[in-house]
Protein backbone atom coordinates (compact mmCIF):
# COMPACT_ATOMS: atom_id res chain seq x y z
CA UNK A 1 0.00 0.00 0.00
CA UNK A 2 2.61 2.35 0.90
CA UNK A 3 4.90 1.40 -2.38
CA UNK A 4 1.59 2.28 -4.31
CA UNK A 5 1.22 5.71 -2.45
CA UNK A 6 4.62 6.32 -2.86
CA UNK A 7 4.11 5.80 -6.86
CA UNK A 8 1.24 7.56 -7.16
CA UNK A 9 2.78 10.74 -5.52
CA UNK A 10 5.67 10.19 -7.71
CA UNK A 11 3.82 10.37 -10.86
CA UNK A 12 1.68 13.18 -9.73
CA UNK A 13 5.18 15.20 -9.09
CA UNK A 14 6.21 14.35 -12.65
CA UNK A 15 3.12 15.63 -14.23
CA UNK A 16 2.91 18.94 -12.52
CA UNK A 17 6.49 19.49 -13.45
CA UNK A 18 5.77 18.95 -17.03
CA UNK A 19 2.72 20.85 -16.99
CA UNK A 20 4.52 24.15 -15.15
CA UNK A 21 6.02 26.96 -17.50
CA UNK A 22 9.90 27.07 -17.97
CA UNK A 23 11.10 30.37 -16.52
CA UNK A 24 14.09 29.89 -18.43
CA UNK A 25 11.96 29.97 -21.57
CA UNK A 26 9.46 32.27 -21.04
CA UNK A 27 12.55 35.40 -20.79
CA UNK A 28 12.37 37.21 -23.90
CA UNK A 29 15.50 36.44 -26.18
CA UNK A 30 17.60 39.99 -26.58
CA UNK A 31 19.40 40.56 -29.41
CA UNK A 32 21.21 43.96 -30.47
CA UNK A 33 20.48 45.17 -34.30
CA UNK A 34 23.72 46.68 -35.83
CA UNK A 35 23.94 50.60 -35.51
CA UNK A 36 22.56 52.66 -38.30
CA UNK A 37 24.60 54.23 -40.73
CA UNK A 38 25.65 57.68 -39.89
CA UNK A 39 25.71 60.78 -42.40
CA UNK A 40 29.38 61.89 -42.43
CA UNK A 41 31.48 64.55 -43.73
CA UNK A 42 34.69 64.92 -45.46
CA UNK A 43 36.73 67.78 -46.09
CA UNK A 44 39.43 67.04 -48.07
CA UNK A 45 42.34 69.39 -50.94
CA UNK A 46 44.81 68.55 -52.77
CA UNK A 47 47.97 69.78 -51.36
CA UNK A 48 49.53 70.04 -54.77
CA UNK A 49 47.39 73.07 -55.51
CA UNK A 50 48.91 75.28 -53.49
CA UNK A 51 52.45 74.68 -54.35
CA UNK A 52 51.28 75.72 -58.22
CA UNK A 53 50.28 79.04 -57.40
CA UNK A 54 46.40 77.98 -56.61
CA UNK A 55 44.28 76.60 -53.96
CA UNK A 56 41.87 73.31 -53.53
CA UNK A 57 38.84 72.50 -51.67
CA UNK A 58 36.78 69.46 -51.63
CA UNK A 59 33.41 69.01 -49.30
CA UNK A 60 31.21 65.84 -49.31
CA UNK A 61 28.83 64.19 -47.65
CA UNK A 62 27.96 60.56 -47.48
CA UNK A 63 24.29 60.68 -45.84
CA UNK A 64 22.62 57.77 -43.60
CA UNK A 65 20.57 57.24 -45.98
CA UNK A 66 22.76 56.41 -49.33
CA UNK A 67 25.56 55.03 -47.23
CA UNK A 68 27.20 53.76 -50.42
CA UNK A 69 27.46 56.96 -52.21
CA UNK A 70 29.85 60.48 -51.40
CA UNK A 71 28.35 63.25 -53.09
CA UNK A 72 30.78 65.89 -53.51
CA UNK A 73 31.68 69.28 -54.15
CA UNK A 74 34.92 71.40 -55.38
CA UNK A 75 36.69 74.17 -55.81
CA UNK A 76 40.23 74.98 -56.79
CA UNK A 77 43.18 76.70 -59.13
CA UNK A 78 46.68 76.14 -60.08
CA UNK A 79 49.25 76.84 -62.43
CA UNK A 80 49.61 73.63 -64.59
CA UNK A 81 53.18 72.88 -64.41
CA UNK A 82 55.31 73.38 -67.83
CA UNK A 83 56.28 69.17 -68.22
CA UNK A 84 52.44 68.61 -68.18
CA UNK A 85 51.63 71.57 -70.55
CA UNK A 86 54.34 70.80 -73.20
CA UNK A 87 54.03 66.89 -73.35
CA UNK A 88 52.41 67.85 -76.81
CA UNK A 89 55.46 69.32 -78.82
CA UNK A 90 53.10 71.88 -80.65
CA UNK A 91 52.41 73.31 -77.04
CA UNK A 92 55.84 74.72 -76.83
CA UNK A 93 55.99 77.75 -75.24
CA UNK A 94 52.31 78.19 -73.92
CA UNK A 95 51.41 78.32 -70.30
CA UNK A 96 47.90 77.12 -69.20
CA UNK A 97 46.50 78.57 -65.80
CA UNK A 98 43.12 76.90 -64.69
CA UNK A 99 41.75 80.15 -63.17
CA UNK A 100 38.82 79.19 -61.27
CA UNK A 101 37.57 75.18 -61.26
CA UNK A 102 34.04 73.65 -60.09
CA UNK A 103 33.71 70.11 -59.97
CA UNK A 104 30.79 67.80 -58.75
CA UNK A 105 30.96 64.17 -58.18
CA UNK A 106 29.37 61.11 -57.19
CA UNK A 107 31.68 58.35 -55.67
CA UNK A 108 29.96 54.47 -55.02
CA UNK A 109 31.96 52.88 -52.13
CA UNK A 110 31.93 49.51 -52.58
CA UNK A 111 31.72 49.25 -48.90
CA UNK A 112 29.32 50.95 -46.25
CA UNK A 113 32.22 51.88 -43.88
CA UNK A 114 34.44 54.64 -44.64
CA UNK A 115 37.36 54.09 -46.89
CA UNK A 116 38.03 51.70 -49.54
CA UNK A 117 37.55 51.68 -53.16
CA UNK A 118 34.73 54.16 -55.20
CA UNK A 119 34.21 55.03 -58.65
CA UNK A 120 31.34 57.26 -59.86
CA UNK A 121 30.76 60.16 -62.80
CA UNK A 122 32.60 63.43 -62.32
CA UNK A 123 31.42 66.97 -63.91
CA UNK A 124 33.50 69.84 -64.10
CA UNK A 125 33.34 73.58 -65.23
CA UNK A 126 36.85 75.52 -65.84
CA UNK A 127 37.83 78.72 -66.55
CA UNK A 128 41.15 78.49 -68.62
CA UNK A 129 43.76 81.37 -68.83
CA UNK A 130 46.50 80.53 -71.94
CA UNK A 131 49.41 82.79 -72.68
CA UNK A 132 52.70 82.20 -74.51
CA UNK A 133 56.09 82.91 -73.22
CA UNK A 134 56.84 85.26 -76.61
CA UNK A 135 53.81 87.17 -76.31
CA UNK A 136 53.73 88.65 -72.61
CA UNK A 137 50.63 90.10 -71.66
CA UNK A 138 48.44 88.27 -74.16
CA UNK A 139 46.14 85.85 -72.36
CA UNK A 140 43.04 83.92 -74.15
CA UNK A 141 40.34 82.54 -71.58
CA UNK A 142 38.11 80.02 -72.51
CA UNK A 143 35.31 78.73 -70.50
CA UNK A 144 34.93 74.50 -70.27
CA UNK A 145 32.60 72.64 -69.50
CA UNK A 146 33.35 68.52 -69.10
CA UNK A 147 31.68 64.80 -68.08
CA UNK A 148 33.18 61.85 -67.32
CA UNK A 149 34.39 59.23 -64.54
CA UNK A 150 36.47 58.90 -61.67
CA UNK A 151 37.15 56.16 -58.98
CA UNK A 152 40.15 55.84 -56.14
CA UNK A 153 41.29 54.77 -53.08
CA UNK A 154 40.11 56.12 -49.60
CA UNK A 155 42.92 55.17 -46.53
CA UNK A 156 42.68 55.92 -43.60
CA UNK A 157 46.02 55.19 -41.28
CA UNK A 158 45.24 55.78 -38.43
CA UNK A 159 43.16 53.37 -36.07
CA UNK A 160 41.17 56.42 -34.60
CA UNK A 161 39.18 57.32 -38.09
CA UNK A 162 39.39 60.91 -39.23
CA UNK A 163 42.42 61.89 -41.32
CA UNK A 164 42.56 59.96 -44.29
CA UNK A 165 44.70 59.70 -47.92
CA UNK A 166 42.86 59.50 -51.68
CA UNK A 167 44.86 58.49 -54.44
CA UNK A 168 42.71 58.99 -57.20
CA UNK A 169 42.38 59.31 -61.44
CA UNK A 170 39.50 61.29 -63.02
CA UNK A 171 39.42 60.92 -67.27
CA UNK A 172 37.07 63.70 -68.82
CA UNK A 173 35.55 64.92 -72.26
CA UNK A 174 34.73 68.75 -72.93
CA UNK A 175 31.08 69.39 -74.19
CA UNK A 176 31.45 72.46 -74.54
CA UNK A 177 34.02 75.20 -74.77
CA UNK A 178 33.34 79.00 -75.43
CA UNK A 179 36.38 79.73 -78.42
CA UNK A 180 39.47 78.08 -79.12
CA UNK A 181 42.65 77.88 -77.12
CA UNK A 182 44.14 80.38 -79.30
CA UNK A 183 47.02 82.81 -78.43
CA UNK A 184 48.32 85.01 -81.05
CA UNK A 185 48.76 83.13 -84.91
CA UNK A 186 49.27 79.71 -82.13
CA UNK A 187 46.28 77.59 -80.95
CA UNK A 188 46.83 75.39 -77.54
CA UNK A 189 46.54 71.28 -78.32
CA UNK A 190 44.14 69.63 -76.43
CA UNK A 191 44.13 66.10 -75.51
CA UNK A 192 40.53 64.66 -76.28
CA UNK A 193 40.14 62.90 -73.33
CA UNK A 194 41.33 64.76 -70.14
CA UNK A 195 43.60 62.22 -67.55
CA UNK A 196 44.36 63.04 -64.23
CA UNK A 197 46.42 61.48 -61.25
CA UNK A 198 45.76 62.78 -58.04
CA UNK A 199 46.48 62.75 -54.43
CA UNK A 200 43.78 64.22 -51.86
CA UNK A 201 44.25 65.05 -48.30
CA UNK A 202 41.46 64.98 -46.27
CA UNK A 203 39.52 64.42 -43.00
CA UNK A 204 35.75 62.79 -42.32
CA UNK A 205 33.82 64.00 -39.61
Amino acid sequence: MFQRTLLSLTLLGLAVSAAAPSTASAEPTITESPAAPRTRVNLETDPFDFFLGGYGLVVGVRPSALPHWRLSVATFALDLPSFLVEIDDANKGFSLRIDHGFGATGSYHFSEASGGFYVGPAIGYFINEYSRDDLPGMVTTVHSFNVGAQGGYQWFPLKQRGFYLQPWMNASVPLYTSRDPKVGDREFHSPPVNVNLLLHVGYEL
